[in-house]
């Protein structure tokens, strides 16, 4: 996976949106779907979770008060992270290995969130700038 050029800091999305692990399930729903994201890191000081559409799809047909019951439930964690400085091949090694699709980018605090679709957006466009400078060479 070395031909992904970049690091993550140059695709992630930021701001990471955020909620306390104690929040409902409702309540970050509305969050999510307000501000437009795929996932949102529980937090306190540092990320104790993550939770995306599809966790917050089950939990809502799982339980039977949604609204009473803390977002926590549903979270993915341990929370595996990446430094944003990281190559994108790391990155991409990272989430294939475990066989998820977020990566919570930290430094002194949490910086942003990359994921498999950040990095493929990359890939498709470092491919086209590549095929662009075959085609130039050849005029």
């Amino acid at each position: 996976m070395g031909h992904i050029i970049g690091t993550v800091s140059e695709v992630m999305s930021t701001p990471v949106i955020t909620a306390p692990p104690a929040r409902t399930l409702t309540a970050v729903t509305e969050q999510l779907l307000e501000e437009g994201v795929g996932s949102v890191v529980l937090a306190t000081e540092t990320p104790d979770g993550i939770v995306t559409k599809t966790d917050l799809l089950a939990g809502h047909s799982t339980y039977d008060a949604p609204a009473e019951q803390p977002v926590s439930a549903v979270a993915s964690t341990p929370v595996v992270t990446i430094h944003p400085d990281q190559p994108l091949s790391t990155a991409a090694r990272r989430l294939d290995e475990r066989k998820i699709k977020h990566l919570v980018v930290v430094d002194q605090g949490i910086e942003g969130v990359v994921t498999t679709t950040d990095i493929l957006n990359q890939l498709g466009s470092t491919t086209t700038g590549l095929l662009n400078e075959v085609a130039a060479s050849d005029e």
